[in-house]
Protein backbone atom coordinates (compact mmCIF):
# COMPACT_ATOMS: atom_id res chain seq x y z
CA UNK A 1 0.00 0.00 0.00
CA UNK A 2 1.53 3.54 -0.89
CA UNK A 3 -0.55 6.36 0.61
CA UNK A 4 0.19 9.83 -0.86
CA UNK A 5 -0.86 13.48 1.39
CA UNK A 6 -2.08 16.85 -0.20
CA UNK A 7 -0.80 19.59 1.19
CA UNK A 8 -1.90 22.80 -0.89
CA UNK A 9 -0.59 21.54 -3.94
CA UNK A 10 2.02 19.11 -3.87
CA UNK A 11 1.21 15.59 -3.61
CA UNK A 12 3.91 13.68 -1.03
CA UNK A 13 5.00 10.10 -0.95
CA UNK A 14 4.50 8.67 2.83
CA UNK A 15 5.03 11.76 4.29
CA UNK A 16 6.22 12.44 8.03
CA UNK A 17 4.65 13.24 10.90
CA UNK A 18 4.12 16.71 10.49
CA UNK A 19 3.25 16.67 6.70
CA UNK A 20 0.61 14.37 7.41
CA UNK A 21 -0.72 16.92 10.22
CA UNK A 22 -0.42 19.83 7.77
CA UNK A 23 -2.08 17.84 4.95
CA UNK A 24 -5.65 18.52 3.37
CA UNK A 25 -6.37 15.36 1.61
CA UNK A 26 -4.45 11.53 1.44
CA UNK A 27 -5.09 8.48 -0.93
CA UNK A 28 -4.37 5.29 -0.08
CA UNK A 29 -3.61 2.94 -2.78
CA UNK A 30 -2.95 -0.80 -2.17
CA UNK A 31 -1.30 -3.06 -4.81
CA UNK A 32 0.08 -6.52 -6.11
CA UNK A 33 2.37 -7.84 -8.80
CA UNK A 34 0.87 -10.77 -10.63
CA UNK A 35 3.44 -12.09 -13.19
CA UNK A 36 4.84 -8.49 -13.66
CA UNK A 37 1.17 -6.88 -14.11
CA UNK A 38 0.31 -4.60 -11.41
CA UNK A 39 -3.26 -5.19 -9.94
CA UNK A 40 -5.04 -2.15 -7.62
CA UNK A 41 -7.26 -4.21 -4.78
CA UNK A 42 -8.18 -0.88 -3.35
CA UNK A 43 -8.08 2.93 -3.28
CA UNK A 44 -8.95 4.93 -0.29
CA UNK A 45 -9.68 8.74 0.19
CA UNK A 46 -9.49 10.51 3.05
CA UNK A 47 -9.80 14.68 3.67
CA UNK A 48 -11.90 17.54 2.22
CA UNK A 49 -9.92 18.83 -1.05
CA UNK A 50 -10.24 17.05 -4.15
CA UNK A 51 -8.00 15.39 -6.02
CA UNK A 52 -7.37 16.39 -9.55
CA UNK A 53 -7.56 13.55 -12.59
CA UNK A 54 -4.10 14.33 -13.20
CA UNK A 55 -3.08 13.99 -9.73
CA UNK A 56 -4.49 10.44 -9.46
CA UNK A 57 -3.09 9.57 -12.29
CA UNK A 58 0.42 10.86 -11.46
CA UNK A 59 -0.02 9.45 -7.98
CA UNK A 60 -0.81 5.71 -10.27
CA UNK A 61 2.39 6.40 -11.96
CA UNK A 62 4.88 6.93 -9.30
CA UNK A 63 3.11 4.23 -7.20
CA UNK A 64 3.64 1.54 -10.17
CA UNK A 65 7.64 2.67 -10.20
CA UNK A 66 7.65 2.44 -6.43
CA UNK A 67 5.63 -0.96 -5.96
CA UNK A 68 7.81 -2.69 -8.45
CA UNK A 69 10.63 -1.24 -6.27
CA UNK A 70 9.55 -3.11 -3.01
CA UNK A 71 8.72 -6.21 -4.65
CA UNK A 72 11.88 -6.63 -6.15
CA UNK A 73 13.29 -5.35 -2.79
CA UNK A 74 11.45 -7.88 -0.98
CA UNK A 75 12.39 -11.09 -3.76
CA UNK A 76 16.18 -10.27 -2.79
CA UNK A 77 15.37 -10.27 0.73
CA UNK A 78 13.49 -13.68 1.11
CA UNK A 79 16.20 -15.58 -1.48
Amino acid sequence: TMTFYKVGDHLILEPVTEEEEASDAKLSISFSLDKKEELIHAMQKDGDAPFTSEEVNSMLEISSKEIRKLFSAFEKFIK
